[in-house]
């Protein structure tokens, strides 16, 4: 028998399953697996709609709470919430974020590792087909005011002087390069 992540079990199903909902919707959806992200981490899925990027999901094993991360999970959460169109699902349960922001939460009746297809009631398959809807009908956030366009941009200059500091650290790196190549020698001074 090959052993495998729980998580990673749920990666194709739920590729296909975003593909398949969104050709309903009228949208041409691709999920790309493992997409990184500079400076935040490496989702599990990446979503283009209409051959612009979405959005992410992540998955976790179907008996991880999502609702109640944990450890590494809450830390890799915590990266994750800076980006503007997020769902966290482990199969049974998906929770759309907004920046941060928890916008709605769908729980399937039934457990879909046991149950399958049946763990999917009536009502869940429209909650479910309206928050996926939503998540792929997603604008990105134009900001009115400069006080907006701060607010946008915190969380992502924060992401950006964590990376510039790390590689400042690291005289090897490209950006401690540049950093010597800006200091005038003495005789230009």
């Amino acid at each position: 028998m090959v052993a495998a992540q729980q998580e990673d079990q749920l990666k194709s199903p739920t590729g296909k399953l975003l593909s398949e909902c969104g050709g309903e919707f009228g949208l041409d959806v691709l999920s790309r697996f493992e997409a990184p992200v500079e400076g935040v981490g490496r989702p599990d899925i990446a979503l283009d709609v209409d051959g612009l990027l979405c959005g992410y999901v992540e998955l976790k094993a179907p008996d991880v709470s999502i609702r109640n991360l944990r450890g590494r999970d809450r830390e890799q959460f915590k990266k994750f919430s800076s980006l503007p169109n997020l769902i966290y699902t482990n199969g049974n349960e998906w929770i759309l974020y907004r920046s941060g922001e928890r916008e709605s939460t769908v729980r399937l009746s039934g457990d879909v590792t046991v149950e399958g297809p049946a763990a999917v009631d009536e009502r869940n398959a429209e909650e479910l087909s309206a928050m996926l809807r939503d998540f792929l009908a997603w604008d990105p956030i134009v900001p009115s005011s400069p006080r907006d366009l701060a607010a946008l941009l915190a969380p992502l200059c924060h992401l950006l002087r964590d990376d510039v500091t790390q590689a400042l650290s690291n005289p090897e790196s490209a950006i401690s390069e540049l950093a010597r190549e800006w200091v005038l020698p003495d005789s230009m001074s």
